[in-house]
């Protein structure tokens, strides 16, 4: 009546156990690397935010300067000379006074931006701290004396690559 065969075996092979540990596997690191990709380009895209707004408060602080000087009846590009050599300057806008303000990039290059936590603001003070982002602004004359070209570069490293966000302005005297 009942058939017992000795020879049958009960239970998985190797190869199912293998194949069934392969599925597993895929429904596992699947998600796992999208997840992984996710955080990789929120990152990326918040340091690509943060250069372009350091750009632009760039720019607009060049604008700023050129708007005094014409309503004081100085020279349209005083202070912004350390800007219009081959290694540019960079700007501490929040140091205080617009001659403060601007400094000549080294030869090797300029520094590092500084993030302040307490207030927020990036500079280049010493009780800030170091990021990834370096920050420089060309001033080339166009015309004599009536427009000039605003280039601001910013640079990080992120993993292997060093990224490079920059913005080009004209302003007219």
């Amino acid at each position: 009546m009942f058939n017992f065969n000795k020879n049958k075996k009960l239970g998985f092979t190797l190869l199912e156990s293998l194949f069934a540990i392969m599925i597993f596997s895929m429904a596992i690191l699947g998600p796992l690397a999208l997840a992984i990709n996710s955080i990789r380009f929120v990152k990326f895209s918040q340091n690509q935010i943060t250069a372009s707004f350091l750009a632009q408060e760039s720019a607009e602080f060049v604008e700023h300067v050129l708007n005094v000087n014409k309503s004081t009846g100085a020279d349209w590009l005083q202070e912004l000379n350390d800007c219009m050599g081959a290694d540019g300057c960079y700007m501490d806008v929040w140091a205080g006074t617009i001659g403060s303000a601007i400094t000549a990039c080294p030869v090797g290059g300029c520094p590092l931006v500084k993030y302040n936590s307490s207030n927020g603001y990036y500079d280049y003070g010493a009780l800030s701290d170091d990021t990834i982002f370096f920050r420089k602004v060309q001033i080339t004359e166009i015309v004599d004396d009536q427009e000039v070209k605003v280039v601001v570069t910013i640079n990080w490293q992120e993993r292997l690559f060093i990224k490079t966000f920059s913005i080009e302005r004209y302003l007219y005297y």
